[in-house]
């Protein structure tokens, strides 16, 4: 019985890390590009581009950006390395204008 709460608490904790650590990068992906995160909405399904292409380890989000010099743009942003998943710092984006 202990063992299966235990279970259940290391659950819980590592799928709040997995969503807090996704949106960290993504932040920090947004202010090291100088963009503002204007809309993002993560992606079980719709992935866009990275359907098909991402590892369960990885997390797509669909974002909508402001640039310094006001430009929107909306692409999805794949977070996390294929085989290391968010313990790497890897960002892919694949723009809509572009894909």
């Amino acid at each position: 019985m202990i063992a299966l709460f235990v279970l259940g608490v290391l659950i819980v904790f590592y799928i709040a890390w997995h969503f807090t650590r996704s949106r960290s990068l993504l932040q920090k992906w947004a202010t090291s590009n100088g963009y503002e995160i204007l809309h993002s909405e993560f992606r079980s399904l719709r992935k866009g581009p990275f359907l098909w292409k991402d590892s369960a380890k990885q997390m797509v989000f669909y974002v909508r950006i402001r640039s310094r010099e006001g430009q929107e743009r909306s692409g999805w942003v794949l977070c996390g390395g294929f085989w290391t998943g968010l313990f790497s710092d890897k960002i892919q984006v694949t723009w809509e204008d572009e894909s």
